[in-house]
């Protein structure tokens, strides 16, 4: 229920109607720029709401309210800005410090893009509220005598800029919610509708842009952090090529792909030769007591295997050997010697009675056009064998492919699940904007997986956070929840994180569209039965910086629905050949027979969806080499995303399938060039060298929602309706596997009699 109220110390909103709501939590700054031009600031306490009303256009005031997470734009928002200078031996509190009640020492600006000083402080151009408006006219006059938003703004805002530290500014960016707007604006209603038809103001985009054309580039000779190019796709890249030019395949020649339906992936895949690493999984599953007492924190690189380049060794620690490793390198000012930190690990592994781990190393090479396959065999299928099979390691065969036409579907030893790759998008992000990024995201840089394990780095998750309340939104309406970017206002810069978002955005939609042309078949699949965009398949994004985990299996899958609509599509595509529904049947018994580990439910057959990840270095060193490494456990494979990774693609992709085996990444390791010292903490004199990631995932708390409220409701109608379908496509599977053998039996006896006779 919503009772009406007013702010305590305060006139200045006495025209909005506001009330209180106990569904709403967080404070929210609100402020007003009166007929005379003057402006007060309140921060609204929890569970102050704003209701609508059809006259909030007709107010001589100007009414906003601080924006909510996924309407922060960057370029043409007013915002509230406060000068964090010295009070004394103190700074002033940021916004989100102050308590509730009138704000005092406020600036209205306009932010421009972020800039770098002389110096190389990371700064923020405003420009402020000028007052050279108000000679004798009002609010309303001004408006009505401008001909356009342009003009209003040149007039109000000054020209001459205002150069800040990001660290000794604080913006809050803001909507209007009221009062007069230009004749050309639109207005667009954004509130939220209660049962009892009372509707409040969440926010509502800007009547207008406040455009600010004046504000550009030109108007200042420093460095400028410009945003990033738009996306393309290299020079010369197969998905596109114009329409014209592409050569179309005869009917008897087209690609499993292609009889699918998915003629992107064709396109990308088509002609390009690949590398194929077979596997024999390695058992690395935990057990419950493992994961219960000693778990493994971190891997850590071991030097003493420099010498074959093709294999590289690891230790696993576990947390309290973590914490001893980490106080060392603290006691020796973060740098050991290269024999006292091999001579550590090795005493590491005797006490811990575990060995050293063995992976055999890939990346992408000179030939930036090929693609590196991970394909794991299931307990039933034979080593591989043949002339152009070569064995590599204990566990691991290596063959070359001319082609991937087929995509993962024309690899018959084991199943794909993972492919390595150059990234094919032109490489839109550098050093400044993943400065800016690092800059921008100040809160803590460990995120907590159980009570004894954390990661280590940067992890920020930046996808869309599906919950009638995000973090710092008042927002919390059960009955029209709104989707809001997954961040902690505490743990940000305010003051840039919106440009932050523009970068971020750019990245994601990215890794979105390589995810769907990649070769994977399951989402483009989704992608096409549901008729999802982009982000209803992956709909988290991940961003991480010098990056480091534990080993763990993901939880990405598909929902039960999902699952059995992309089953039923896969198995009754139209235009397959017997040939492709034979390929197609053994790609999914291969996917539903991967034992993924003891700890997983064994019932929970739903389809698994992959996850996509790029690397890239921020800045070559040369005094340090990085080495850096993404770890597959069950297939004892390690993608090398070290410096010298990067002499050949600027971007190394990765697409796997996280919740069919276990994955880690190592913690990274600085071996410094001039003596073989070693360090664990990103070296001072080069803070920008280490590996930026970002990717795209399918949330798990909307994997798992359907499948938790069938379990909840009794209700496993649908998970055995799916099962129902594996089992016929074992059955059908083995029957025509025994038909094949019988035919070769008979040809084998044909022949055998004919040499006979």
């Amino acid at each position: 229920m919503l009772i009406s109220c007013r702010l305590p110390d305060t006139e200045a909103f006495d025209d909005l109607q506001l009330v209180r709501d106990s569904k709403r939590k967080g404070k929210r700054l609100l402020w007003t720029m009166g007929n005379d031009f003057k402006v007060d600031a309140y921060m609204a306490p929890p569970g102050i709401a704003v209701l609508d009303c059809d006259n909030y256009w007709d107010l001589s005031s100007i009414f906003s309210m601080q924006s909510t997470n996924s309407q922060y734009s960057s370029k043409g928002s007013i915002c509230i800005g406060r000068i964090l200078k010295m009070q004394g031996r103190k700074r002033r509190k940021r916004f989100k410090d102050l308590p509730p009640g009138p704000v005092e020492d406020i600036i209205l600006c306009i932010p421009q893009v972020p800039v770098k000083n002389d110096d190389g402080e990371l700064c923020v151009v405003i420009h402020k509220l000028s007052g050279k408006q108000t000679r004798g006219r009002t609010l309303k006059e001004a408006f009505a005598a401008s001909a356009s938003m342009d003009e209003f703004v040149r007039a109000s805002f000054s020209s001459s800029r205002m150069v800040i530290p990001v660290g000794d500014i604080d913006l809050v960016y803001s909507c209007q919610i009221a009062g007069p707007v230009h004749r050309s604006s639109k207005i667009e209603q954004c509130v939220y509708q209660y049962e009892s038809g009372e509707t409040t103001i969440e926010m509502r985009p800007t009547p207008d842009k406040w455009i600010d054309s004046f504000i550009s580039n030109k108007t200042t000779d420093m460095h400028i952090i410009t945003p990033p190019n738009n996306n393309s796709w290299k020079p010369g890249h197969r998905l596109h090529r114009p329409a014209k030019s592409r050569r179309k395949l005869p009917r008897s020649k087209k690609s499993m792909l292609d009889a699918l339906g998915l003629p992107k992936v064709q396109h990308r895949t088509l002609n390009n030769p690949a590398t194929i690493l077979i596997c024999r999984p390695n058992p690395t599953i935990l057990t419950q007591q493992d994961i219960d007492y000693d778990k493994g924190d971190i891997f850590e690189y071991l030097q003493s295997g420099d010498n074959d380049t093709s294999q590289s060794m690891f230790v696993e620690l576990n947390n309290r050997q973590t914490w001893y490793i980490n106080t060392v390198f603290a006691d020796y000012s973060n740098h050991l010697p290269p024999d006292g930190y091999d001579m550590m690990l090795d005493n590491f592994i005797k006490e811990s009675g575990r060995s050293k781990l063995h992976f055999y190393n890939t990346t992408v090479n000179d030939n930036t056009e090929e693609t590196v396959m991970i394909s794991l065999l299931l307990e039933d299928e034979k080593d591989p064998d043949g002339e152009e099979v070569t064995k590599v390691s204990t566990n691991v065969w290596k063959k070359t492919a001319p082609n991937t036409k087929n995509g993962v579907l024309g690899i018959e030893d084991g199943i794909v699940v993972q492919q390595i790759y150059e990234w094919p998008m032109e490489k839109t992000i550098n050093k400044d904007h993943i400065e800016l990024i690092k800059a921008a995201v100040t809160g803590s840089t460990k995120r907590y997986v159980t009570s004894h394990s954390t990661n280590g780095g940067k992890y920020i998750n930046v996808g869309k956070h599906g919950t009638s309340m995000g973090s710092a939104s008042m927002g919390s309406s059960p009955f029209t929840k709104q989707n809001h970017d997954h961040w902690n206002q505490a743990n940000v810069k305010a003051a840039i994180y919106p440009f932050v978002a523009g970068f971020i955005n750019r990245l994601r939609r990215q890794s979105c569209q390589v995810a769907l042309t990649c070769g994977q078949i399951l989402s483009p699949m989704l992608k096409v039965v549901e008729e999802y965009d982009y982000f209803e398949v992956f709909l988290q994004c991940v961003v991480t910086m010098a990056f480091s985990n534990h080993r763990h299996i993901d939880g990405d899958k598909m929902s039960v629905e999902e699952s059995i609509k992309v089953f039923e599509a896969l198995r009754n595509f139209d235009g397959c050949s017997e040939e492709h529904k034979e390929a197609i049947d053994s790609y999914l018994t291969k996917l539903q027979k991967i034992d993924i580990s003891k700890t997983k439910d064994s019932n929970d057959n739903r389809l698994p969806i992959d996850t996509t990840c790029a690397w890239t270095l921020t800045s070559t060193s040369y005094t340090y080499d990085l080495r850096h490494y993404f770890l597959n456990l069950r297939a004892g494979i390690a993608l090398d995303i070290s410096s010298k990774a990067f002499q050949h693609a600027k971007v190394v992709g990765s697409t796997f399938f996280g919740g069919l085996f276990e994955h880690a990444t190592s913690r990274p390791l600085w071996i410094r060039k001039s003596d073989g010292y070693v360090t664990i903490t990103q070296p001072k004199s080069d803070p920008m060298n280490f590996v930026f990631a970002w990717g795209d995932h399918k949330e798990k708390k909307a994997l798992t929602r359907g499948i938790t409220q069938a379990r909840r409701a009794n209700d496993r109608a649908l998970e055995q309706q799916l099962a129902r379908r594996l089992q016929v496509l074992l059955q059908n599977q083995r029957r025509q596997q025994a038909v094949r053998q019988r035919e070769a039996r008979l040809r084998r006896l044909n022949r055998s009699r004919g040499r006979g006779s």
